[in-house]
């Protein structure tokens, strides 16, 4: 392809007004050619009309004669395409050289008192720094000034940030509203699926209250987009723009993150389905915040976003961390992601060089921008401007201003391949920096922000050389990749150059074709590409490295999916094209052994006798023959039958940071109690783990403990329970919630009511850093853990209430229970232990006097009961304590001398030997587990009292005389 050099200056100056404030760079439909002569003209002319089928006809006039024989020629560009006309001519035998009409323009600056205070635009040293450290903002400023593109879209950016402080007189001019929104109506006008979105959005309230009344976010709308060249305060980067404006990002968390993204997102995504009917034409998102030392492996969903994002036309911008930490080592969110469809940003000062206290990475951040003292709008007035916050914005307004610039085809591939033309403007502007010292090595791109080159760059795409402007690589599998780039039809020489991440030796192939395929690839493997072109005998440089990575890695399953029916659960997972089998593991619940399966290339399989409120977990991993290796297993599923409301699909999580704080335990006394621990992601699934009965009516009372890593924090807990059994927990079903932050165990009562219906359902524990608590995942909800457990409401009407034991004796190594009798009751239960004891020991029987003997004396020991009734064991009543008798005084002594038992041990028949005739009024024995046998009243001080339990199994018993207000206990054995 021939490309032709001017070397002739043209002097006259064209003006034109453009599209609010959008310069053309050549008259449209016109070209200046020099020819040898005027024969040699009328010899063009009539190859040229000969050769096309021209609508219009061609315009000739001349405009040297001498030194040169110099003419405009000039078509209807309306009606007949002028990239068509340029290139026919210049291909022609009769012509020396040939250029467009370009436009000239006195250097373009706005009228906006403080913008000599803009040094990062043009630095004349005005702030101290050295002359020329800036981003030739004045010389883009030449072509365009921002608004629309050449189609009449009206470009929007949109700032993640913290809101406006107020109704900026500089910014207000600019702001995006939702046309079709009405605005406070409680009606989702547009259908974009938020209601009353009219000035944009706040993820973390839901409303359009953009006026948050913060500072941050209204500079970065000043650097993006203040209002330019109209008399007031300083400029933009866009004069003319359309600032769209979200109150979010990841300091409430990352969901509220993807929450903050998914508004732009969804307006492009409908402006791209209606033609422009609906939506906003948003070109780019800027985030000047972020999550200091965070790992794009914890963040895949984050991550990830950003290529949903670039695929309907979203190139995004964020701002890399404050201090100087090596990303590629240490980790930034969301600049460590490496979506293709993310710019990182490091900060530049006015000297040209980085400033020390910014990320910075080879691999991460892609280019250095002028930040640091930057000025703009600050507050209500003006002010300067600092950081990588300030540094992003101006990366990303460039981006959008080369939306306005006048190149139609590129707005035409804007429309037909969004994806391709945001990849297009990322490398416009990378192309387009400029090589700094200070960045070598420490970017990928080791330049600075030149917003002038960045619009050459996409204008050079409807010139008659271009570069293969957007390179990408898709359709990758594990052996090959298909590459593809912006083509317009002007792209030059396409040579592409790539190379194992791993290796310094690269492959090079010339004059490539579009689609081009790399093939015999490596399995697994992290490559990295360049491209340059040539054109006649101009070769360009290669561009900066992008990366891609072939399949067939040993990955972990994903996209496991669960269905059970008719007690069979199938699961699917998607395959994994390096797995030569899979290992599925599963077990009840309930049991510590996991059960083994190998299935080979078989991605599904089916766990037969699911029953109902059976619960199981189920895990897979891949396995991989040809590397020898294996993945970790995929998280654990949690699978079961039909158990009421439990297994509907209640509100789920997102995953929390448990690194210091988490739940330890959740007891409800009597009835069940769990120490759990750290649970991996923050959610803890303990369905259908145990048995969690609860009797309607009823009173019970709920512990909640945190734990922590080492500083004890600020916790907010609340616990609920779906007692109508509908999937959602209303604020009716909050069993507990505390009302200020604590860092120690929490409990609290809570009554079933009466009237709940009868069934398994389901019971959520959430404890939250510093955040008022509440049953789902909200934004800001990023620390702390949430449990899940299922309940049994039980009816009352068939139950007795009070099972509560008294004591009806005690001694010094015995103490007996007595738990109010009543037909309905199939066993009692009491458990005791010693006061400051772990564990509890359990007494069951069918009678309701239960005795414990062998106790310590002067011990002090704790107690509760339960009841089993209809089946199902009830709730133990609260724990009380007791205090067994201390050492025997003289008295008892002198008592239990004369008293005694004869014969002991004996057959059956044993006598009381009352040497004194104490008045005794009652005998019991007991087994040595603390069952009662035998008691009888009495009123009797004979000497000899005789009784026959031949009954009993022979064994060692304990007989207690009741003696006036004392107890005399002794042991008997049967033999």
């Amino acid at each position: 392809m021939k490309k032709y050099i001017l070397n002739l200056i043209i002097c006259t100056l064209f003006f034109s007004t453009g599209l609010l404030g959008q310069k053309l760079n050549h008259v449209l439909g016109e070209v200046i050619v020099e020819v040898a002569n005027d024969k040699g003209l009328q010899a063009l002319l009539y190859d040229v009309e000969n050769e096309n089928n021209y609508k219009s006809p061609i315009q000739a006039r001349q405009l040297l004669k001498e030194p040169m024989n110099v003419w405009v020629l000039s078509i209807n560009p309306y009606l007949d395409n002028e990239i068509d006309f340029y290139n026919s001519i210049g291909r022609n035998k009769h012509t020396l050289l040939i250029q467009k009409n370009h436009i000239g323009n006195l250097r373009n600056t706005p009228n906006d008192p403080k913008f000599v205070d803009q040094w990062q635009y043009i630095n004349t040293g005005q702030s101290g720094g050295i002359m020329g450290a800036d981003i030739d903002m004045e010389l883009a400023w030449d072509y365009t000034t921002g608004g629309l593109t050449t189609d009449g879209d009206s470009i929007v950016i949109c700032v993640i940030d913290d809101g406006l402080l107020n109704d900026h007189e500089d910014i207000r001019p600019n702001l995006w509203s939702n046309r079709l929104e009405i605005p406070n109506n409680g009606i989702d006008d547009d259908g974009n699926g938020y209601i009353d979105d009219f000035q944009g959005w706040h993820a973390y309230k839901d409303n359009d209250d953009i006026y948050d009344n913060n500072n941050h976010g209204i500079q970065v709308a000043g650097v993006v987009g203040a209002r330019g060249n109209n008399g007031i305060g300083v400029a933009g980067v866009n004069w003319n723009v359309k600032i769209m404006v979200v109150v979010g990002g990841a300091q409430n968390g990352e969901a509220s993150a993807l929450a903050s993204y998914a508004y732009p997102y969804q307006m492009r995504k409908i402006y791209n389905e209606t033609n422009g009917e609906k939506g906003a034409f948003v070109v780019a998102t800027n985030a000047s915040w972020g999550v200091d030392f965070g790992q794009a492996e914890d963040s895949p969903i984050w991550c990830s976003f950003y290529d949903e994002l670039g695929r309907v036309g979203i190139l995004n911008f964020a701002a890399t961390i404050n201090s100087s930490v090596d990303v590629d080592i240490q980790g930034d969110m969301p600049t460590s992601c490496s979506s293709n469809y993310l710019v990182a940003v490091t900060n530049m000062d006015h000297n040209d060089g980085k400033v020390s206290g910014a990320g910075y990475g080879l691999r991460s951040i892609d280019i250095g921008s002028f930040g640091v003292g930057t000025y703009t709008v600050r507050g209500s007035a003006y002010g300067t401007f600092g950081g990588t916050s300030a540094a992003t914005p101006h990366v990303a307004g460039v981006a959008a201003l080369l939306y306005s610039a006048d190149c139609p085809s590129f707005i035409s591939k804007a429309k037909s391949n969004p994806g391709q033309a945001a990849l297009s403007i990322k490398d416009f502007i990378l192309y387009g920096a400029d090589a700094n010292p200070a960045l070598l090595g420490l970017t990928t791109t080791g330049g600075r922000l030149n917003a002038h080159k960045a619009v050459l760059n996409l204008l050079e795409t409807c010139d008659d050389c271009s570069n293969a402007y957007g390179a990408e690589i898709n359709n990758v599998s594990d052996v090959r990749g298909e590459m593809s780039w912006l083509d317009n039809g002007n792209v030059g020489e396409v040579i592409l150059r790539y190379k194992s991440t791993e290796e310094s030796t690269w492959t090079e192939v010339t004059d490539i074709a579009m689609p081009y395929e790399i093939n015999d690839l490596t399995p697994c493997t992290s490559y990295e590409y360049q491209t340059k072109v040539n054109c006649a005998d101009v070769n360009d440089s290669y561009s900066y490295s992008r990366v891609f990575k072939t399949d067939g890695c040993c990955d972990i399953p994903e996209n496991i999916i669960v269905i059970v029916e008719n007690e069979v659960a199938v699961i699917n997972w998607d395959g994994v094209l390096a797995a030569t089998n899979f290992v599925v593991e599963y077990k009840n619940i309930d049991s510590d052994t996991w059960i083994v399966v190998d299935l080979d290339e078989q991605n599904n399989f089916e766990i037969d006798n699911i029953l109902d409120c059976q619960f199981y977990e189920m895990r897979v991993k891949t396995q991989c023959a040809a590397s020898n290796n294996e993945s970790p297993y995929s998280k654990t599923l949690i699978i079961s039958g039909n158990c009421g409301a439990c297994t509907l699909p209640y509100c789920e999580f997102s995953n929390k940071n448990i690194s210091d704080e988490w739940i330890e335990s959740v007891e409800i006394e009597g009835v069940f109690s769990n120490v759990s621990g750290v649970n991996i992601d923050g959610y803890g699934n303990y369905l259908g783990a145990f048995d969690i009965n609860l009797i309607t009516g009823s009173e019970y009372q709920i512990k909640l403990t945190p734990g922590y890593e080492s500083t004890s924090f600020n916790e907010f807990f609340s616990a609920y329970i779906d007692y109508n059994h509908d999937g959602q927990f209303s604020d009716e079903e909050e069993i507990y919630a505390d009302m200020s932050a604590t860092q120690d165990s929490v409990s609290g009562m809570f009554v079933v009511p009466a009237g709940a219906p009868p069934g398994i359902t389901r019971l959520r524990v959430v404890m939250r850093f510093m955040e008022s608590s509440g049953p789902c995942d909200v934004a800001g909800f990023e620390y702390g853990e949430t449990e899940d457990y299922c309940v049994n409401l039980i009816s009352n009407l068939d139950c007795p209430l009070d099972y509560s034991a008294d004591i009806t004796s005690k001694t010094t190594g015995l103490i007996v229970y007595d738990i109010p009798e009543d037909d309905r009751i199939e066993a009692y239960i009491l458990q005791y232990r010693i006061l400051g004891n772990q564990d509890f020991i359990t007494v069951q029987q069918e009678t309701n006097v239960i005795a414990i003997v062998g106790l310590e004396e002067c011990t002090t020991y704790e107690y509760r009961t339960a009841i089993v009734c209809n089946g199902v064991e009830l709730a133990y009543t609260s724990i009380k304590e007791v205090k067994t008798k201390c050492e025997s005084s003289t008295s008892d002594i002198d008592k239990q001398n004369q008293l005694g038992l004869s014969p002991n041990p004996s057959t059956g028949l044993v006598s009381i030997i009352n040497r004194q005739n104490l008045q005794i009024n009652e005998i019991s024995i007991f087994s040595i587990e603390g069952q009662n046998m035998f008691s009888k009243k009495l009123n009797n001080n004979e000497s000899n009292i005789a009784f026959d339990f031949s009954n009993l199994a022979n064994g060692v018993y304990v007989i207690k005389l009741r003696i006036a207000d004392s107890e005399i206990v002794t042991k008997w054995v049967k033999i």
